[in-house]
């Protein structure tokens, strides 16, 4: 019965890795019922037999419990990251690109970009057509500030996979990122012909239309990508500059106020709103938000102090 369970997703199902423990649930099932069967019997059997028969079937079915339930606390502790569990992938399987892909982009999320290229690196070499690993491997070396070397692996993931949205997406921010807002520009619209949709790419166009004086266009990308995603600070954020620039300021103060809303450590939000209030002449709610953009980011102080708010407290 396991074997036959497990047959059509090991037979006629195409998968990549035959290692999944998702995979056992169902065949695992008329096993569990068996020995659920066969400790039930136990017990009856022990209920029937003398008191020191009756112990010792109680105290084995009591070691099991306790081996089940450490082993499966153990095995929590591998679940409890993603970083945790895929580096008990990779210790166990250290040949399965997969894993050390998906324990990349684990590390890239984290902010631990050097140990995430060494994963991508080593997953493109176990499978040098892994199209997920070159996007994957470009943003990581893209956080490093490499961007011509990220573009050539987003290139290649194109090539393996031309209709992959999301690498065309990181492709466009890699040349944005060096000023190059125009090609940026066309990366993102192809991502958006892939996946309209996608409210990351919206948000990236917004952003090249912008540097390239076309706020008005950019304004309606930023309120497709909010329409997308509600809870996007960032859009709300670069809504806010867009509406700046045209002076209408009491819109950009509300998206404004919407960002620091989803995020209240946004420091450069603080200082934009800032920016804003000022210009409308509450100076007072102004310094405010400058003192707080300080707070959250001293690094910057020179550029808060041009705007001559700090000084006025």
């Amino acid at each position: 019965m396991f074997f036959l369970v497990l047959a059509p997703s090991s037979s006629v199902i195409p998968i990549k890795d035959l290692a999944f423990e998702h995979r056992m649930y169902l065949p695992l099932a008329a096993l569990v019922a068996l020995a659920i069967i066969c400790g039930q019997l136990l017990i009856q059997r022990a209920a029937l037999g003398v008191r020191s028969e009756r112990r010792v079937a109680t105290g084995l079915i009591a070691a099991v419990v306790a081996t089940l339930t450490m082993l499966t606390v153990a095995r929590n502790q591998d679940y409890r990251s993603a970083i945790s569990m895929w580096t008990d992938v990779t210790v166990k399987r250290p040949e399965n690109a997969r894993a050390r892909n998906n324990l990349g982009y684990a590390l890239v999320e984290d902010g631990k970009v050097e140990e995430a290229i060494a994963q991508l690196r080593t997953a493109l070499q176990l499978d040098p057509a892994y199209a997920d690993a070159h996007n994957n491997l470009g943003r990581a070396l893209a956080a490093h500030g490499k961007y011509e070397e990220a573009q050539s692996h987003y290139a290649e993931a194109l090539r393996l996979n031309p209709n992959y949205a999301e690498a065309q997406n990181n492709f466009g921010a890699a040349l944005a990122k060096q000023g190059r807002y125009a090609e940026a520009q066309a990366h993102y619209g192809e991502a958006l012909r892939l996946q309209p949709d996608y409210a990351e790419a919206h948000n990236n166009l917004g952003v090249a239309l912008m540097h390239q004086g076309r706020s008005d266009e950019a304004t309606a990308h930023y309120a497709q990508a909010l329409r997308l995603k509600p809870d996007y600070a960032e859009a709300y954020s670069n809504l806010g500059n867009a509406l700046t620039l045209q002076g209408k300021l009491a819109d950009a103060v509300h998206q404004y106020v919407q960002a620091l809303r989803l995020n209240p450590g946004y420091a450069e939000v603080h200082y934009n709103l800032a920016l804003a209030l000022a210009a409308q002449g509450k100076r007072d709610e102004a310094t405010a938000h400058v003192a707080e953009a300080l707070r959250l980011r001293p690094d910057l102080a020179e550029v808060y102090r041009k705007s001559g708010l700090l000084d006025a407290r």
